[in-house]
């Protein structure tokens, strides 16, 4: 009797803040549904991959660098087949978050930029509209 294994894969590209490739950048794994983390880093196109996970499993893939966590996705769930794509644009993201930031200056917050505020965030533009 022969079992196959199959298990789903994660892959993606990471990108500064500058636009270029993050080489070395280290992007964690982590199961939401269960104990297990994986680890892997970005080469110098910034592309990662990791492979041999769990079918059906739920993940939060997130980017460090420099031992701090930059972006992160939650409830990847990668299925059998080609790998689950997720990339990181820290060029875009810190132009949303210069966007998000002057939308709470002026109190003109879209829901969109609502659903992408941190808890801090949140906070902050609270304690504005009381003022």
């Amino acid at each position: 009797m022969r079992a196959n294994a199959q298990t789903t894969a994660i892959e993606g590209y990471g990108k500064g803040e500058d636009g270029k490739p993050v080489k070395d950048a280290v992007i964690k794994i982590e199961r939401q549904d269960m104990k297990g983390s994986y680890k892997t880093k970005t080469d110098k196109k910034g592309h990662y991959f990791h492979g041999g996970l769990p079918p059906g499993a739920v993940f939060k893939v997130s980017v460090e660098i420099d031992g701090r966590e930059r972006d992160f996705a939650n409830g990847v769930r990668p299925r059998l087949g080609d790998p689950f794509v997720v990339d990181f644009n820290l060029q875009a993201r810190a132009q949303k978050q210069a966007e998000l930031q002057k939308a709470m200056e002026t109190g003109q917050v879209t829901a969109e930029q609502s659903r992408e505020m941190s808890a801090e965030q949140r906070a902050q533009l609270e304690k504005a509209a009381k003022e």
